[in-house]
């Protein structure tokens, strides 16, 4: 085995072991070595993300998309690394092409709402969620995003069927039962609340 494949496999067994730091020194030891595989980058930039590490991920993300500027998976995490980073703007325009790379890719849609929502963007977030869900029916999350971005645009009657639909599909969903639970205390329905907040 070659030093960067034996590299690349300390790294893949680093991270998977939760062994953050190794995995970390051992990408970026392989991307120097192999410069030219998007993969390896990608691999980086995703340990340093989760080693807080925006930065380092930033770069990272970026060598990737030059190599494979349009895989959409890479465009999600570039476009998650920069709303990380603050920089909102970066992260909707990683989004945005991701979704008219992979129009069916509902995470990203999902996290373009909720960087619009984020930039005050109402009826785009919601357009956003709309398409995630389109995407993919049963996608917990995006419901319940759906939801309250509903409940800022003031259409609580809507955003309660979607903490409805959430909650059908994941009955654990936690977000869901709080979201769900805040609006029928807005509306006197304490009973309901309680025991949405309970759960």
């Amino acid at each position: 085995m070659s030093k960067p494949q034996a590299l690349l496999q300390e790294a893949l067994f680093a991270h998977r072991a939760g062994r953050l730091a190794d995995a970390l020194a051992r990408y970026a030891q392989y991307t120097r070595l192999m410069p030219g595989d998007a993969a390896g980058w990608q691999n980086l930039a995703v340990v340093a993300q989760q080693c807080r590490d925006f930065a380092q991920a930033a770069r990272a993300v970026q060598k990737s998309l030059d190599l494979r500027p349009d895989e959409p998976a890479c465009l999600l995490l570039a476009g998650n690394i920069h709303q990380d980073l603050g920089d909102l703007e970066a992260a909707a325009g990683h989004l945005e092409k991701a979704v008219r790379v992979a129009p069916g890719f509902a995470q990203a849609w999902n996290n373009l709402g909720i960087v619009r929502r984020e930039r005050g963007l109402m009826d785009a977030a919601e357009a956003a969620f709309r398409a995630a869900v389109q995407a993919k029916p049963d996608y917990a999350r995006a419901w319940n995003n759906l939801g309250s971005t509903l409940l800022h645009l003031e259409r609580p009657g809507e955003a309660q069927e979607c903490f409805r639909t959430a909650l059908a599909l994941d009955p654990k969903y936690a977000h869901a039962h709080l979201n769900l639970g805040l609006y029928q205390l807005a509306i006197g329905r304490h009973a309901e609340a309680e025991a949405s907040l309970a759960r």
